[in-house]
Parts: structure tokens; C-alpha cells; sequence
């Protein structure tokens, strides 16, 4: 790699970088996002991808569909998914309170859920970086 290609690549990091940190929440505000970062946790806490605790959201608007043991698996793209896991996994123990979302618990650490939330933004940096 040359060393211009090597400059662009680390401006287009920094750029996404603090684009999409900037504009970074922890906090869930769409239907999509729930179901997305739900699925992650599960993963992470559970070994498994079912929502099953996101019934009430299934039955209001269409985040997935039924399968394998009749559990709910959400329809989107695992990229978030795993992830949302893995950051959550990264984020250490934490002996807090849970992430609660329009009342539900979603996820057993809040500290956990953030940290996941706001780090997943240098992943899609680092996800666009490599795309040039």
C-alpha cells in the first residue's frame, strides 16, 4: 500500500470516526434499533439469536418472525449483531442497573449497554475504512 492510499484510509477512519461518534446515542429510539441490539444481547447473554421478550414489539409493528422452537428472531442484518455482542461482552462486569427500554428490561447492564452502543460507531468506521 502506498503511502498516499495509507493517509487516505486513516483520513477516511478519522472521519467516520468522528461522524458517526459524534452523532453516537446510547440510547434506543426505533423499533429496528431494538430489535437489533436486542438480538445482540441475547447472544451475548444467552448463547442464543431468539427475542422472545419482544413479543409485545412484534405484535405493534413487524421486527421478525417466528422459527426454530417457536422463538422470535428479529430479520436484520447480523452485522449489529454480533457486533453489539461482542462490544457488550468487552464492556467488563458491571454490577448495575439493567438498560430498560419503554419500560422493559433489554439488557442486564446499562454501563454494559452504553458502552456497546457508542463503541459500535468506530466499527462502522473501521467497516467504511475498509471499503475504500
Amino acid at each position: 500500500m502506498t503511502p498516499q492510499r495509507k493517509a487516505s484510509a486513516a483520513l477516511c477512519f478519522v472521519l467516520f470516526a468522528l461522524y458517526y461518534g459524534w452523532t453516537a446515542r446510547a440510547r434506543l429510539q426505533v423499533s429496528d434499533e431494538v430489535a437489533t441490539f436486542a438480538t445482540g444481547i441475547s447472544l451475548a447473554t444467552q448463547g442464543d439469536l431468539a427475542i422472545d421478550e419482544l413479543q409485545w414489539l412484534q405484535d405493534a409493528v413487524n421486527i421478525g418472525a417466528r422459527g426454530n422452537g417457536d422463538h422470535l428472531y428479529a430479520k436484520y442484518f447480523p452485522g449489529n449483531v454480533l457486533s453489539s455482542a461482542a462490544l457488550y461482552l468487552l464492556a467488563g462486569p458491571r454490577n448495575d442497573p439493567p438498560y430498560v427500554w419503554n419500560g422493559k428490561d433489554l439488557a442486564p447492564s446499562l454501563a454494559r449497554a452504553e458502552v456497546a452502543m457508542r463503541l459500535n460507531a468506530g466499527l462502522g468506521a473501521l467497516a467504511l475504512t475498509l471499503l475504500l
